[in-house]
């Protein structure tokens, strides 16, 4: 991938955060999802979901929505990298 279109790939990344707040900020359904769900662990929920879609969509662009063949192997191996990461 070039510099400029990793560039703008983060650029649309964080478009899509900052759009993306706009709509819940002005969503009756995200309002009343709020009023109830106020703990730390709603809160990083709504941050993982944020955060996946964003990275969903920075995935379509740069592949063109085809994964890998060996897209499986790599997730599991870099979620064990971490998981041991954390431990030590």
């Amino acid at each position: 991938m070039s510099d400029s279109s990793g560039t703008l790939s983060v650029v649309a990344h964080e478009v899509f955060h900052a759009a993306f707040g706009v709509y819940k900020d002005s969503s009756p359904t995200w309002k009343d999802y709020y009023t109830t769900h106020r703990s730390y662990l709603d809160q990083l929920l709504d941050l993982t979901h944020n955060e996946g879609i964003a990275h969903y969509l920075t995935f379509e662009q740069r592949t063109g929505g085809n994964l890998p063949d060996d897209w499986v192997e790599g997730l599991l191996r870099r979620l064990m990298t971490s998981m041991a990461m954390q431990v030590s």
